[in-house]
């Protein structure tokens, strides 16, 4: 498993002089610790895929006002590219036969 991710509360200090140097009004705080869980049970090369589909949807919000609906929108197009990853019919085919997930 890769090395557990510090809680925000310990950067406070460094994302507030962040914050002010850069004009921003606030910062958005996500909770990734389904992300384990992704890791635990599909194995490293998914948990890095999602991780890499949802900081690339979060990128391309940076800086602009959205509306949840704009999110759902560029979450659904992360998960279109995901499942056609190699592997993940597979998966899906596994998980639907069996209730359990399959390693690939």
């Amino acid at each position: 498993m890769s090395e557990p991710i510090r809680v925000y509360h310990e950067h406070l200090p460094i994302l507030t002089d962040e914050l002010i140097k850069s004009g921003n009004l606030s910062l958005m705080v996500l909770d990734i610790s389904p992300f384990s869980a992704i890791e635990e049970q599909y194995g490293i090369h998914t948990y890095t895929l999602v991780r890499q589909q949802l900081f690339a949807v979060l990128a391309e919000q940076s800086g602009k006002d959205y509306r949840k609906e704009d999110m759902l929108a560029l979450e659904l197009e992360a998960f279109v590219a995901l499942v056609k990853q190699p592997g993940t019919p597979a998966r899906l085919e596994h998980m639907l036969k069996t209730g359990k997930p399959l390693r690939n």
